[in-house]
């Protein structure tokens, strides 16, 4: 039973780090897995001690192998404080603060929270705001919004029909906006009768953020300035979102973050999914998601220079 369930573990270890690394043919089913790593490295745990009280004790070396697979996921949600805080000393560039926030509209808990939340923004002193599901006339005023905001005096609300509303507001003047790509649309909020059907719309999701995040990545690499990329991806640091978004750019958390970080408050608190990443020319000073009600989310904010 033992044997089995080493075995067991390992296997839905390597394929989950395959789901997160491939989104062609069949690896695409692998996606799922990723939503599981918290049990499969909870699994992986456990067996590692208790292998070490038996007579094979090399075998221990399985579990941890399938653990350290996911390296990168660990350091993806936590950094030991005060790790990779760089020291506090004089650099030369620009500061720079960018906010990035799933604002559930600003209506959470049957609350109306925009302007305790643009208050707590403002004390960031941010020069950038990326709001998805932004507040919009459908829960406010469009004077209210403006008001709330007003210490950011450049501003570009989404007004498309195909996705929720996305608002970027700036100290910046904002020169030009881009759609890139859509939105997977109402497909994310079906209501369907069996689970078969269940599933197959979650792989078709998969599939579509999937060519969302290779859009993006070839956006970054056409772009001859420094970029920099935040939002709500709805995915892990274990997709191939994540990975395939990242990729040539600089984890803002893993970079300048310390201790664990969450930024859905949903599904207890396990899950990581809205990010800030940049290209060389940026350097952070500090990342964190503070604990505010104002959502289903937590802000990201980051702090840093640029040069």
């Amino acid at each position: 039973m033992n044997n089995f369930l080493l075995t067991f573990f390992a296997v839905l270890s390597i394929l989950c780090f395959l789901g997160g690394c491939y989104a062609d043919g069949v690896c695409i089913w692998l996606s799922f897995l990723t939503l599981s790593i918290w049990p499969i490295l909870a699994g992986n745990l456990l067996l590692l001690p208790i292998q070490l009280f038996t007579k094979k004790k090399w075998k221990s070396i399985v579990p941890l192998l399938a653990v350290l697979l996911h390296a990168e996921y660990l350091s993806a949600v936590y950094q030991p404080p005060y790790w990779s805080r760089p020291a506090a000393v004089p650099q030369e560039g620009t500061p720079l603060t960018v906010v990035t926030y799933n604002a559930s509209h600003f209506y959470w808990n049957k609350k109306y929270t925009m302007n305790e939340a643009a208050a707590y923004i403002k004390k960031q002193q941010p020069d950038i705001i990326c709001f998805q599901e932004a507040p919009d006339n459908g829960y406010y005023h469009p004077d209210s919004i403006r008001q709330a905001f007003a210490y950011a005096p450049y501003r570009s609300i989404s007004r498309r029909t195909d996705h929720s509303p996305v608002a970027i507001y700036s100290r910046y003047p904002i020169h030009q906006v881009k759609t890139a790509i859509t939105a997977p649309g109402k497909t994310l909020k079906v209501r369907v009768k069996a689970a078969k059907d269940l599933i197959h719309k979650m792989k078709d999701n998969y599939r579509k953020r999937a060519d969302q995040a290779d859009s993006i990545h070839a956006e970054i690499e056409r772009s001859p300035y420094p970029v920099l990329v935040c939002g709500d991806f709805n995915d892990t640091p274990a997709s191939y979102t994540y990975r395939q978004i990242r990729k040539g750019l600089t984890d803002g958390f893993r970079d300048c973050g310390s201790g664990y970080q969450y930024t859905f408050r949903q599904l207890y608190k396990l899950w990581r999914i809205d990010y800030v990443f940049y290209s060389k020319p940026l350097k952070g000073h500090e990342c964190y998601s503070p604990e505010k009600s104002y959502s289903d989310h937590d802000m990201v904010v980051w702090k840093g220079i640029m040069n």
